[in-house]
């Protein structure tokens, strides 16, 4: 019983963070826009900028558009990596890197495909986490 509580616990958790997750992806998608020319540049907002810059690489994105460019990464080592990264799908899809940025961190992450402005745009998302080990107790004799 205890175990199921925990899984359901851990599993509403992360269904708010995937949530959380999609909602900041919707605001980076907010922040390209496309000039006269057909330029696109990324302009992020003050409260969002200083949120990422506050993170001190706790929260990495990137965003790619539709050709494969890199508009923006934080760190810039997630956006070396994502370039080459197939091509989205309707569904998020979830990723596990390792040894990224400057203190080689774990970070586990959402990747989704968010409409905007400037077209479809691929945006590779997460908060870093550390590496939690899960116990559930186990009451019985053995």
């Amino acid at each position: 019983m205890v175990g199921v509580l925990v899984f359901r616990a851990y599993d509403t958790a992360g269904t708010l963070n995937d949530r959380e997750l999609s909602r900041r992806a919707q605001d980076l998608a907010r922040s390209v826009l496309i000039d006269a020319q057909g330029t696109l540049r990324v302009e992020l907002p003050p409260r969002l900028a200083a949120a990422y810059a506050a993170g001190s690489e706790t929260d990495i994105y990137a965003i790619r558009a539709p050709d494969h460019r890199i508009l923006a990464a934080s760190p810039a080592s997630l956006g070396e990596r994502v370039v080459s990264w197939p091509e989205p799908t309707d569904d998020p899809s979830y990723f596990h890197l390792t040894d990224l940025g400057q203190g080689a961190r774990d970070y586990y992450g959402l990747s989704l495909e968010v409409g905007s402005a400037a077209g479809p745009l691929w945006i590779p998302l997460r908060e870093r986490t550390e590496k939690t080990h899960w116990s559930i107790p186990c009451y019985g004799t053995f």
